[in-house]
């Protein structure tokens, strides 16, 4: 159970333990209603993803992220590129911190969260969540014990800091739930967002504690971002039908803040891994993309030939990035891709624009949330495949470092031996 190899061979990275050991590796609303989708249902287009290499590789033998280096999370704070991720040994997960000038050259900086560590003495951390407010960056994240009435357990914990590197802790944001209920056994993979009200939305895995249960993902809400309290007894969004993409388990839910009506999600057979989208008109209620996945693994045979997942997504310029898990069958790594759209009209469906004759024309992806202002937000399907009205044309701006990035240009961690590149990466999914 302890052992990477047993951990990957398991292929339960979506299911539970993610961030309690190496081998977790491989009713009615309360406090307001979640935000949800402005303007209408939005049309369906073909995606495509742009895979631009392997950005954040293992680190030397010894080091915390040696045996893996998983779901991160990735923050655009002024000209510098933030990312938390999770590191592995091979025995213990910690959450571990890098930094960037143009979001593919990283320089790794140690530990952000560690383990066996007052005052909590986590057996494992991973799978955070980070935002700035002022000059406090606030994170949430999961730390796990190999203890419980299941053999682990887990909560969700919030912590603070003015520098992005050192943490103060602040306490459980949210425990796990009831015992027998559907996430009674350990909760995880946070992500948070903030709505216009001030209202702290936290969507999760959960995991009930009994064997051939699965992970599916839920919901909370907070007037403090500190303590959260669920926003209904069962799953806002569960697995797939036996004989889907993702009828193991799912987990790992991302959201943008100016995209509330969109999720993306991980989710496996127990073969392969990869990532879906959902959407919701009230913030609560999901239905996934009925053509998911929408991001698959790569090539048989490359460091992502297995499977994909831990998805964290950066809207940088006019663009969408994805930065994300790579799964080779033995190690897991850091890759990115750059999101591109392919205007389809879906003809009918619950998401087609319901126009008579609609077509649809691609469109740039909205400039940043600094460059929108009081402009207001989209989602990229409702902005990409616009119905032939006028459309004005975006300003043009500056192009940033990301969005210059050729196809299959590989990042290199900063530091790394000459000549070695950060191109293959390996991706996995551990859900036990």
């Amino acid at each position: 159970m302890r052992g990477l190899s047993a951990v990957l061979q398991a292929n339960a990275t979506l299911a539970i333990v993610l961030f309690v050991s190496s081998a977790a590796l491989a009713a009615s609303v309360q406090g307001g209603a979640p935000p949800a989708v402005a303007g209408g249902s939005p049309a369906i287009v073909s995606v495509a993803w742009e895979r631009l290499g392997l950005v954040v590789d293992l680190g030397p033998p010894g080091s915390y992220d040696s045996a893996g280096a998983l779901n991160p999370f990735v923050l655009k704070d002024g000209g510098t590129y933030r990312m938390w991720y999770r590191g592995s040994d091979g025995m213990r997960n910690r959450i571990l911190y890098a930094t960037s000038s143009d979001g593919l050259v990283w320089t790794k900086h140690g530990v952000a969260i560690d383990v066996l560590t007052a005052p909590y003495y986590f057996d494992g951390a991973a799978a955070q969540s980070v935002m700035k407010e002022g000059s406090t960056y606030k994170m949430w994240f999961g730390g796990g014990f190999w203890s419980g009435p299941y053999g682990l357990s887990g909560q969700i914990y919030y912590a603070e800091s003015t520098d992005a590197a050192t943490w103060s802790f602040k306490g459980v944001a949210l425990p796990e739930g009831a015992a027998g209920s559907w996430d009674g056994g350990v909760v995880q993979y946070p992500n948070v967002m903030k709505d216009a009200s001030g209202t702290y939305w936290l969507s999760y895995g959960g995991w009930s504690g009994y064997e051939g249960q699965t992970t599916r993902l839920g919901l909370a809400s907070s007037s403090d971002g500190i303590r959260f309290t669920r926003t209904r007894a069962d799953p806002t969004l569960d697995r797939g039908a036996a004989g889907s993409w993702d009828s193991y388990g799912i987990n790992m839910p991302f959201l943008l803040s100016d995209t509330p009506g969109q999720m993306w999600y991980s989710g496996g057979d127990n073969v392969h891994t990869a990532i879906g989208v959902a959407f919701s008109f009230d913030g609560s209620t999901w239905i996934k993309r009925p053509d998911n996945p929408e991001f698959s693994a790569g090539p048989a045979g490359t460091w992502e030939g297995v499977g994909v997942l831990g998805e964290s997504l950066l809207r940088d310029g006019f663009t969408l990035y994805m930065y994300y898990t790579g799964n080779d069958g033995s190690h897991l790594r850091i890759g990115l891709a750059r999101r591109v759209a392919l205007a389809t009209s879906s003809g009918n469906g619950m998401f087609d624009s319901r126009t008579p004759g609609a077509r649809y024309l691609p469109r740039p992806v909205q400039p940043d949330l600094e460059a929108r202002g009081s402009q207001g937000t989209q989602s990229d399907e409702q902005e990409i495949s616009t119905v032939v009205h006028p459309v004005a044309t975006t300003p043009a701006r500056e192009s940033i470092p990301l969005s210059s990035a050729p196809a299959g240009t590989a990042g290199r961690v900063a530091g790394a031996p000459a000549g070695r590149a950060i191109d293959p990466i390996d991706e996995r999914s551990a859900t036990r």
